[in-house]
């Protein structure tokens, strides 16, 4: 015991007589350095490992702590940090920068530029709040669709993408978009079925403006006028059989021609909206006339030529008639190598009185009694027709005989003599070929053929 009180003894002396470094004060204020009452300056250090706390006591659930490091922190082990957790904090990474984390993990850091960088990405905006902001990730390797190197603070799968050498994409919603690659070669994608999957618009002073063109050897192989007329050198379909299912002829192709109508035509100005997934027409432009069709006619004969946009408006695929036409000419050439072959046979029966001069002992001559059958006006006909002739005064009968292509006779008209008009009724026969004959006294003095239409 007197031990211990003489060693408390001399420690206190030792304390006056050398230059105090540590003074306790009754009231439990302490003085660093110096013996005088250090006032209202209270020093309560709280020293851990390498940490550091300011508080009062030495029970609580968390409180600030200062890390004693001697070089740039990092994320997991943050400078200004808190007790019980470590790793969430201010660090200084590096010089003129300050850098945020919380689990171990970089959240924010802002450099001397006043640039933000947040996680993996970085900002050029001078404030920490803001509903969106252009990002700078910072990928180490090619980018893609999903994570683009130059994106958007709230949208990070939207931006522009580096996938290859020489290869620059952009992306919007994780999928790719436009891809433009070293040869210049650009690449629209969509992935919705319900929109257009490609629109360019753009807007001309005058209609002979090229808007889009196509150039080879430096002259335009293919351009667009501002009119919305395109100028190619050739045209080509895909056509080759390996792409079709379901071929079949064409069925009544004739008929079908017959009922459409042919028209000539101008556009009006300004017929389409001005937006962007439709043409524009330019006002005030000559307007040429055309030759067509109408859609709607059209649709109501051959339905597979004509397609109805989302906008309403209906369009013809001018193209698609040749198979028709094809059909068509060929149905009809059928139809004249028959009556050809009647006619032909016609000719060689002998039903049909052949064509002879009435100018024997018996009958005038066509010069001294002027008789004569005239071809049918008009020719062919779909109403009626006058058939032109004139008989001999002295004839004793005459009559204008009309056969079918075999030489069956269908209708006799008697004639009277002198010049006369005879009309005939297209209700009197059904559409086709006839011959009609003026027989003068028994004798068959000229015929000539007539065709009704329908």
């Amino acid at each position: 015991m007197k031990k211990s009180i003489l060693f408390l003894v001399a420690f206190v002396i030792m304390l006056q007589v050398c230059n105090a470094q540590i003074k306790v004060f009754s009231g439990g204020k302490v003085s660093i350095g110096s013996t005088t009452d250090p006032g209202s300056v209270w020093v309560s250090h709280l020293i851990k490992g390498d940490y550091t706390a300011f508080t009062s006591g030495t029970t609580f659930t968390t409180c600030a702590l200062v890390k004693g490091n001697t070089g740039y922190s990092s994320h997991s082990a943050p400078d200004f940090t808190f007790w019980g957790d470590l790793n969430t904090g201010i660090y200084h990474p590096g010089e003129d920068k300050l850098s945020f984390s919380t689990g171990g993990n970089e959240r924010y850091k802002i450099d001397n530029a006043n640039h933000l960088f947040t996680g993996s990405y970085a900002t050029f905006a001078g404030s920490t709040s803001f509903t969106t902001c252009a990002l700078i990730k910072g990928n180490t390797n090619y980018s893609s669709p999903s994570g683009p190197d130059y994106t958007f603070y709230g949208d990070q799968n939207t931006g522009m993408y580096h996938s290859g050498a020489d290869v620059l994409g952009f992306s919007t919603g994780s999928y790719e978009r436009l891809k433009i690659d070293n040869y210049g070669k650009v690449e629209f994608k969509n992935t919705d079925e319900n929109s257009y999957a490609m629109t360019f618009q753009s807007y001309a002073n005058v209609g002979t403006s090229k808007m889009y063109i196509v150039k080879y050897n430096g002259s335009g192989t293919f351009y667009v006028l501002g009119t919305g007329s395109v100028y190619a050198s050739a045209y080509y379909t895909g056509s080759d059989i390996s792409f079709k299912e379901n071929i079949q002829d064409i069925e009544g192709a004739l008929e079908k021609v017959k009922n459409l109508r042919g028209v000539t035509f101008q556009r009006k100005a300004d017929v389409l909206a001005d937006e962007a997934d439709t043409m524009t027409i330019i006002s005030g432009e000559a307007k040429p006339v055309e030759i067509g069709v109408i859609a709607q006619e059209v649709e109501e004969v051959v339905p597979e030529l004509v397609s109805t946009q989302p906008d309403g408006y209906k369009y013809v695929a001018y193209q698609n008639f040749i198979g028709l036409l094809i059909e068509a000419i060929k149905e009809q050439q059928t139809q004249i190598e028959t009556l050809e072959q009647r006619v032909s046979d016609c000719c060689s029966n002998d039903i049909i009185i052949k064509s002879q001069s009435i100018g024997t002992d018996d009958t005038p001559s066509i010069e001294n009694s002027k008789v004569y059958l005239k071809q049918n006006r008009p020719n062919p006909f779909s109403d009626q027709t006058a058939i032109d002739y004139s008989v001999n005064p002295d004839a004793n009968s005459a009559q204008v005989m009309v056969f079918d292509m075999t030489g069956k006779l269908l209708k006799t008209y008697e004639a009277g003599k002198g010049a006369n008009t005879l009309i005939i009724s297209n209700t009197e026969f059904t559409p086709g070929m006839y011959h009609y004959s003026l027989v003068i006294d028994g004798k068959e003095f000229d015929t000539k053929r007539m065709i009704i239409s329908k």
